[in-house]
């Protein structure tokens, strides 16, 4: 996947900003409630997950930066609805 956040910046620019808030353990082990938009979902590795399995880049809000989640490593999550 590309290394730029230009999904994140169009969802901005377009006004389509959906927000969720999830638990996440990391690589790590430490858990704690991320606050991302979701930019897309793959298959795949990536440098902080090089085992082949579900991943979601997303802009991190209180990072302010482009993110790769691994789907294995949330356990709760507040999505918003879709507008009717």
């Amino acid at each position: 996947m590309p290394d730029d956040d230009r999904g994140a910046s169009a969802a901005a620019r377009s006004g389509m900003r959906r927000a969720c808030r999830a638990m996440y353990r990391n690589y790590r082990g430490e858990t704690a409630v991320r606050r991302f938009v979701p930019i897309s979902l793959y298959y795949g590795t990536s440098a902080w997950h090089p085992e082949p399995g579900w991943l979601l880049e997303a802009h991190d809000l209180d990072r302010d930066a482009t993110r790769t989640f691994a789907l294995g490593g949330f356990f709760a999550a507040d999505v918003p609805e879709p507008p009717p």
